[in-house]
C-alpha cells in the first residue's frame, strides 16, 4: 500500500480516474459581468495528474468551462470528464453545450446541447446530471416551487435519460423519480449503484412545522443494477427493478447517505420525537444494524459512522479519549487522544488531525495509523487536507 502526500498550492477537489490518474478540479467564482448580465456559475478548471510520474496537465486550457450542473457517477473511477461551455451571444438566452472528455486517450466530443434563460439559474433553477455508464446519463432540471406551507427550498423535477450514441432522449416514467427527483447516486460494486429518491422533508432539531402530507416526498433508498435500470427506462416501465433498502414518508426522512467499505450508511430522522437512527446496511449479506440517538439536537454527522476492518463503527468522545466503538459487538477497538479528529478511514488506515492549527502558523498536524497494529505510518503538517482519494492499492492525499 502506497500513501502519497501530494502538495498543492490551492484547495482542489479530486476523484480517481484509475489506479494511476487523478482528476483535479479547481473553481473560480465569477464576480464580474459577462456580456450584459451576471453569470451564476463558477468557472471551473480541470487537470489530470499522474501520481506515479508526478505529471500534471490542464485539460483544454483555451476552453472556458462553467459549473452549470452537479455531476454524480454511478460507476467508480469513471474515465470520462463532463463539462459545460456557454455561448452568451444572445444573453439572457444562452446556448449550453455539454462535452465529454476521455482522460485516457485525451479525446473530446460534444454530447448534448440546449438553449435556456441564464437568469433562471440565479435564483430558481438547478441542473443535476447522473452519469450511469459510458453510453447513458440522466439530466434532471430542478425548478423552485412555492408551497402552501410557505416553506422554501423545494423543487419540481423534469428529467430524461439520454443515449449518447443514438443522440436520443428517453422519458423517465417511474413515478417517484418523476415527482420527487433523484437526490443521490452512489457506486457500490461494478454494475450496481445505490439510488436515493425523493427530497428530505426535514432535519433533526428543526422546527416541527414542516411540509404538509401532500407536499412531502415518498423517499426511497435502494440498490439497482445499472444495466437493468437503463433497460427499465428504455422500455418505458413505470416500475423500478430494485432492491429496496428503506422507504419513508412524512414522519421520517433520510437525511444523509454514504458508502463506506462494505456498508451503505445512512441517517434517518423522525418528526415527532427528534430521534435519529444511523443504519448500517451490509449490501452483500443484507445485514442491518441500527444505532439510535434520542433527542438529537441537530443533524448527525455521518462522518462519525464508518467501517473499519469490515466492522461497523462510530467515533465518540469521552472525558479522556476519542473512542472507536464496534456498534455491532459493542466493543471498543481503539482509544485515541481526545484532541484527535478522524479525517477519514481508508482501507485499514486511520487519518487523524491532531489538535487545532497553531497560534502563529495556519498549518495543522496530521497523523496516519494502520489498524490493528496502531503503527504510525506517516505524519505531516498542512493548512488543509482538502482531497483524499483511494484506489485498490493506493491512498493519495492532496494537501495545501
Amino acid at each position: 500500500m502506497d500513501i502519497r502526500i501530494i502538495p498543492n498550492k490551492t484547495d482542489v477537489d479530486c476523484r480517481s480516474l484509475d489506479d494511476e490518474w487523478l482528476l483535479l478540479i479547481n473553481r473560480e467564482k465569477i464576480t464580474t459581468n459577462i456580456g450584459t448580465g451576471i453569470v451564476p456559475f463558477n468557472r471551473i478548471f480541470y487537470y489530470t495528474y499522474n501520481v506515479k510520474r508526478n505529471v500534471r496537465e490542464e485539460i483544454l486550457p483555451d476552453v472556458s468551462k462553467y459549473e452549470v450542473a452537479r455531476f454524480s457517477f454511478a460507476e467508480k473511477n469513471c474515465p470520462y470528464l463532463y463539462f459545460f461551455t456557454i455561448n452568451f451571444e444572445h444573453y439572457p438566452n444562452s446556448t449550453f453545450t455539454l462535452f465529454r472528455y476521455n482522460a485516457k486517450d485525451m479525446t473530446c466530443s460534444e454530447v448534448y446541447r440546449f438553449e435556456d434563460n441564464l437568469k433562471d439559474y440565479v435564483l430558481s433553477k438547478h441542473l443535476s446530471i447522473f452519469v450511469l455508464n459510458e453510453n447513458y446519463f440522466i439530466m434532471q432540471f430542478e425548478y423552485l416551487k412555492e408551497l402552501s406551507s410557505g416553506i422554501s427550498g423545494y423543487y419540481e423535477y423534469a428529467s430524461f435519460m439520454y443515449d449518447i450514441a443514438a443522440g436520443k432522449k428517453h422519458q423517465i416514467r417511474q413515478e417517484n423519480i418523476e415527482k420527487y427527483g433523484l437526490q443521490a447516486v452512489l457506486p457500490i460494486v461494478p454494475n450496481v449503484c445505490a439510488l436515493k429518491i425523493g427530497y428530505s422533508v426535514f432535519g433533526p432539531g428543526e422546527s416541527k412545522t414542516r411540509l404538509t402530507k401532500t407536499e412531502a416526498a415518498q423517499e426511497e433508498l435502494c440498490l439497482v443494477t445499472i444495466s437493468q435500470f437503463i433497460s427499465d427506462i428504455l422500455i418505458g416501465s413505470t416500475g423500478l427493478t430494485r432492491e429496496l433498502i428503506d422507504s419513508v414518508y412524512y414522519e421520517e426522512s433520510i437525511v444523509q447517505v454514504k458508502k463506506h467499505g462494505k456498508y451503505l450508511i445512512y441517517t434517518k430522522a423522525r418528526l415527532f420525537d427528534n430521534s435519529v437512527d444511523t443504519v448500517f446496511y451490509q449490501f452483500s449479506t443484507k445485514e442491518v444494524i441500527v444505532v439510535r440517538k434520542e433527542n438529537a439536537s441537530g443533524k448527525e454527522e455521518s462522518a462519525s459512522f464508518f467501517s473499519l476492518a469490515g466492522r461497523p463503527c462510530v467515533g465518540r468522545y469521552t472525558s479522556k479519549f476519542l473512542e472507536i466503538l464496534d456498534v455491532k459487538k459493542q466493543e471498543i477497538l481503539l482509544r485515541l487522544p481526545k484532541d484527535s479528529e478522524i479525517v477519514d478511514i481508508l482501507h485499514d488506515y486511520i487519518i487523524l488531525q491532531i489538535g487545532k492549527k497553531g497560534l502563529i502558523s495556519a498549518q495543522k498536524n496530521y497523523e496516519i495509523y494502520q489498524y490493528p497494529s496502531i503503527k504510525l505510518v506517516s505524519k505531516f503538517k498542512s493548512e488543509s487536507l482538502k482531497c483524499i482519494s483511494q484506489t485498490a492499492s493506493d491512498i493519495n492525499l492532496l494537501t495545501k
